[in-house]
């Protein structure tokens, strides 16, 4: 019986003849490069499809910048000053003034300085902005019931919608604060801004306040324990404490023209320029995806295309593949 050569063994195993062997083969490389032209052709056959499909996206932009609502944003900005006494509080560890400058802006975005917003801009003042609607108001008052609806949860949720709004950014080695509210009303975007100033300047000299009242309340405590009530240095101190305690009901009751000229701000003022939506993003976006659906329509518009790609990958080996004759 007649051994089979090698050769013969691995034409039997692969199909292949000599003449299929012989015949130029064309690396994965080329067959992939062949696909690229041939749609790169196609596009160009088809650009006006493409193009189309662009100019109709970038319509579909500008329609949708003019219906789109806009949004407006107002930013103020805090300049946090430092004295001996923040520096160094009672004479103890040294505070970092970046530091100081993280904390109040956590402050800021808190929910306790948002209530005190919503009471001082006012909830009417507030209702266009965030007012629920009918069908918002009808859920509402299914979850929490109408007898939960009570002011106190409709101040909490007005808070929590500004600070939705709201935006907090910081620059600590330049001690800036920069507070940002955006809204459908500019006037209103600039006066919820400058409330959250105001209320966050507050913040910062009713902590001051208590914690000196904290160390003349000590101060007292330890003059009544040494000298007794009718010494002079107790009288002293027993008026140093009530007048610190004078000027911290009289902090939280105080205007906003009295908060503001505490430290260096810039209050925010309306912008007639909306923030949102941005025309050259939007228009930009549109006509690109325009692009794209319109090179993917003209490539799957052409059959033939189709075809060539799927024969070769079909025929595609993992080594070589046999080059095509046809056109």
């Amino acid at each position: 019986m007649e051994v089979p050569t090698r050769q013969e063994a691995a034409e039997a195993t692969t199909g292949r003849t000599d003449d299929k062997r012989s015949a130029p083969a064309v690396s994965m490389v080329e067959h992939y490069e062949e696909v690229l032209y041939a749609t790169l052709r196609n596009l160009w056959r088809r650009k006006f499809l493409v193009l189309s499909a662009a100019v109709l996206a970038g319509l579909a932009g500008i329609f949708a910048l003019m219906v789109l609502p806009k949004t407006y944003t107002g930013e103020a900005y805090i300049q946090v000053a430092f004295s001996s006494t923040d520096a160094n509080p009672g004479g103890g560890v040294t505070i970092d003034a970046s530091s100081v400058v993280e904390t109040r802006s956590r402050v800021i975005k808190s929910q306790q300085l948002a209530r005190r917003v919503v009471d001082l801009v006012g909830l009417q003042r507030l209702d266009p902005e965030i007012g629920d609607g009918a069908i918002s108001s009808w859920l509402q008052a299914l979850v929490v019931g109408r007898a939960g609806m009570t002011d106190a949860y409709v101040r909490d949720r007005a808070a929590s919608k500004l600070l939705r709004m709201l935006t907090v950014r910081t620059e600590p080695r330049a001690y800036l604060i920069t507070i940002g509210v955006s809204a459908s009303d500019p006037e209103l975007a600039a006066e919820i801004a400058n409330a959250f100033v105001v209320e966050c300047l507050r913040e910062a000299q009713l902590q001051r306040l208590s914690e000196q009242l904290a160390r003349a309340r000590g101060a007292l405590a330890q003059q009544a324990g040494t000298f007794g009530k009718k010494h002079p240095n107790f009288i002293s101190a027993t008026a140093a404490v009530s007048d610190l305690e004078e000027r911290l009901a009289l902090q939280k009751k105080a205007a906003a023209d009295e908060i503001i000229g505490l430290e260096s701000v810039t209050l925010a003022e309306a912008n007639a320029v909306p923030s949102a939506p941005n025309p050259t993003i939007l228009i930009g976006g549109m006509v690109f995806l325009g692009l794209v659906l319109g090179s993917l329509a003209a490539i799957m518009f052409d059959g033939q295309m189709l075809r060539f790609g799927w024969d070769k990958m079909r025929l595609a080996s993992l080594i070589s593949l046999p080059r095509s004759t046809s056109p």
